[in-house]
């Protein structure tokens, strides 16, 4: 099967479809799926021009490998060997997703592509002769000049170089904070950044620097290291940190509470941990003093903003949490 039939093999619908006037053709298309749109650009002439052009956009795409040596037996001897485990994903909506799976083993080089539509999983293995990480790029560069994605994963290093030409705006992209990645983020302009630390030992690691991304909603950080004093200034309303440069200090917890009291950042949720769990003691925030590492000290507050919404707030040196109520009823302090 060719390349550009691999995703975009079809059900015939029924012919009925194909007397749709061209009206209530434009009024379909934002509330299509994937799917449904590839199925009628199949009907005729008509509708594959019509929706053809609709097909070049899929929910996610994601690459994940690893490369490590392996030990094994082999004529009664202990030996060792490279194996390599690649993973391409596009998943166009929640029906139709495609996948190719690359491994080595033992020297032995194959791929395994599989198709998912709807409820048929087809699938079929075949060897290769170039390396994986060879045809790993060729497949993925072939992917981005055909298609682009709301949101984007790359989990294996010395990919960015593909993306030279990719300029789509994205929704989400996860990325680690090698240099290359973090320059890649900032051009794409997301609303959603997931960073975590690269897998590979000796990487070439950036320092993350919120304030070129402006634009930003939601930020998790793996292993990454949050700039509190950024933050509070951002417009950042759902975070998600475990590690931090400094010790949280009480100016950046009134900061976020005053953000959400006046209105001015509809928060929707803080979980920013480094610590040990410290059970809270219900002071009022404009009461609250400064903690150090050492405190065993941790306070909350449940805090009503502009909208007549109320937030719970909970803070110690270490612990810099969020949650808004739900339905006006009031989160248990173990649940955030």
């Amino acid at each position: 099967m060719k390349d550009d039939e691999e995703i975009e093999k079809i059900r015939q619908p029924a012919p009925s479809f194909s007397r749709l006037p061209e009206v209530v053709l434009d009024h379909l298309v934002p509330f299509l799926k994937w799917s449904s749109r590839r199925s009628l650009s199949q009907v005729n002439s008509r509708f594959r021009g019509h929706f053809l052009p609709f097909l070049v956009e899929g929910n996610s795409l994601s690459v994940k490998g690893q490369v490590f040596v392996d030990v094994g037996d082999r004529n009664q001897q202990t030996v060792s060997f490279l194996s390599e485990f690649y993973t391409i994903r596009c998943e166009m909506d929640d029906e139709i997703a495609v996948e190719w799976t690359l491994k080595m083993e033992s020297g032995m080089r194959t791929v395994v592509h599989t198709h998912y539509d709807r409820d048929v999983e087809k699938s079929k293995t075949e060897s290769i002769l170039i390396s994986s990480s060879d045809y790993l790029k060729k497949k993925l560069k072939w992917i981005l000049e055909k298609y682009r994605f709301k949101r984007i994963h790359l989990g294996v290093p010395g990919l960015s170089h593909l993306f030279n030409s990719y300029n789509h705006k994205i929704h989400e992209i996860g990325v680690s904070d090698e240099v290359e990645y973090l320059q890649l983020a900032e051009r794409l302009c997301p609303k959603k950044l997931v960073l975590f630390q690269p897998m590979q030992l000796g990487s070439k690691r950036g320092k993350f620097n919120l304030k070129k991304f402006p634009q930003l909603e939601e930020l998790r950080l793996y292993g990454v290291a949050l700039d509190l004093d950024q933050l509070v200034e951002s417009k950042v309303v759902k975070v998600q940190a475990d590690t931090l440069e400094n010790d949280i200090k009480l100016k950046h917890a009134k900061k976020i509470i005053q953000n959400w009291k006046s209105g001015r950042l509809n928060y929707k949720e803080i979980q920013i941990s480094c610590g040990p769990y410290r059970i809270p003691t219900r002071v009022p925030y404009n009461f609250w003093s400064d903690l150090s590492d050492e405190s065993t000290d941790g306070y909350y507050d449940n805090v009503v903003n502009a909208h007549h919404k109320t937030g719970s707030f909970r803070y110690s040196s270490r612990t810099l949490l969020f949650v808004p109520w739900d339905d006006g009823i009031e989160p248990s302090l173990w649940c955030f």
